[in-house]
């Protein structure tokens, strides 16, 4: 499948194209959201984890376009503590299947997590500290 549902750090355009080492065309990224999930921040970085949580709306777009090498990036990137597993989105008003990282056990998570208020305030940090290609900084819990 070459359609991802990205929720997070990968929706900010730099660190996108950062993992993938090209020009993400802004035609391959949709607007949309997972019913009954929410995205939290993860305890002790500067990332979010997406959550089941019953009635919730988790904002995110879809990446389409994505080849065999393009996923194995991305896979070595979310690194050894998530898996890509298929999810229900709503894009374009329709439902649809798309993969997203999920974590691979519980994280411990530090209240709500907004892409705004990380590029404003923690993007820097997740750079600095988090942000691998060849795998982000598990937290220090998992």
């Amino acid at each position: 499948m070459s359609h991802l549902f990205i929720y997070g750090t990968l929706r900010d355009h730099e660190v996108c194209e950062k993992v993938l080492g090209r020009h993400v065309s802004p035609d391959d990224l949709t607007e949309a959201y997972a019913l009954d999930f929410a995205t939290f921040k993860v305890a002790d970085v500067s990332y979010p984890c997406l959550l089941p949580e019953a009635g919730g709306r988790a904002k995110g777009c879809l990446l389409t376009g994505l080849s065999e090498r393009d996923l194995a990036l991305l896979d070595k990137f979310e690194g050894a503590n998530y898996t890509r597993v298929p999810i229900e989105i709503i894009c374009d008003d329709k439902a649809q299947m798309a993969e997203y990282y999920q974590p691979n056990q519980k994280l411990q998570t530090d209240g709500a997590w907004d892409l705004a208020t990380w590029q404003r305030d923690g993007k820097g940090d997740f750079l600095a500290l988090d942000f691998n290609i060849e795998g982000v900084r598990a937290p220090a819990h998992a």
